[in-house]
This record gives C-alpha cells, sequence and structure tokens, in this order.
C-alpha cells in the first residue's frame, strides 16, 4: 500500500510540474484522484476546490456540486485526522 501511495503522489506532482513547464493548468479531477490514492486528502481536498471553481466558471453547477461533495465526504473520513 505504502509503494501505491509513493507511486499516486509521483505521478500527481509529475502531472503539476509537466502542466507548469507547458504553462497550463494541469487536470484538477485527475490530481485529487491521484493524492486521495496517495493519502494526501488536503491537497486532494484542494484539487477537489479547483474543480469545483472550474465548473462553476463553466456554469456546470452539478458538476460543481459534486466537487464540493466529495471534498466534505473526504474531509469526514480517517484519512484527515
Amino acid at each position: 500500500k505504502e509503494r501505491a501511495q509513493q507511486l499516486h503522489h509521483f505521478v500527481a506532482r509529475v502531472l503539476e510540474d509537466d502542466a507548469r513547464r507547458q504553462r497550463r493548468s494541469a487536470n484538477p479531477e485527475e490530481l485529487s484522484a491521484h493524492y486521495v490514492e496517495a493519502g494526501e486528502p488536503l491537497l486532494a481536498i484542494e484539487q477537489m476546490m479547483v474543480a469545483a471553481r472550474n465548473a462553476l466558471g463553466a456554469s456546470a453547477t452539478q458538476t460543481a456540486a459534486q466537487h464540493v461533495r466529495e471534498a466534505q465526504e473526504l474531509l469526514a473520513t480517517d484519512a484527515y485526522a
């Protein structure tokens, strides 16, 4: 499990670095999924909130609400404690 978490953390960092080099935004949904699997709930929640803001900006309120619900659920789990 620890090795899988390390790999997910590494993938998320590579995705962020690649996006930075290409001067674009990384996909927050993809990043949040990797951070959840990496056992990094705060980083996952941060990306979920970015995804929610992006969805609101695109007038996708149901999608935004889903991202907020996912963040709330993650906050309520033992992973955050």
